[in-house]
């Protein structure tokens, strides 16, 4: 993988957006937001280099699915792989997101060997259909 490309962490919890940071820093600059807000200016000005967007379901002030649907309103992150981050078991509320357009979500406390394995997963996905890999 190149370097260059991005991941964007959004997250209000700063342990969280480390762990998650050191799973993929040897692979992907890692940039983090640690509001909705700033996640969403930085996808709105610099979405070329993302590849991946992981955040966080539960944020004080911000409406996930609200987070969701400005991410894929522009037309240049339709493509980018989006993972939540959760707190929560239940899976009737998650139903919204997955027709959002999430490709996963993975649940604290973190588990690295088992998100470290699934966004790989993802993101050989997404390398595949976009003709990067082959």
């Amino acid at each position: 993988m190149d370097k260059a490309l991005k991941v964007l962490i959004v997250d209000d919890q700063k342990v969280s957006r480390m762990i998650l940071s050191d799973l993929f820093d040897n692979k992907y600059e890692i940039i983090e937001a640690d509001n909705a807000n700033d996640g969403l200016l930085y996808l709105r000005e610099n979405t070329d280099d993302i590849v991946f967007i992981l955040f966080d379901y539960t944020m004080p002030g911000v409406d996930s699915n609200g987070f969701l649907k400005e991410i894929r309103s522009l037309d240049k992150n339709k493509k980018i792989p989006v993972v939540i981050a959760t707190d929560r078991n239940y899976y009737e509320s998650f139903d919204e997101c997955y027709r959002l357009g999430i490709d996963d979500r993975i649940t604290k406390p973190f588990d690295k060997q088992t998100i470290k394995r699934r966004i790989e997963n993802i993101m050989m996905l997404y390398e595949y259909k976009n003709g990067r890999l082959k």
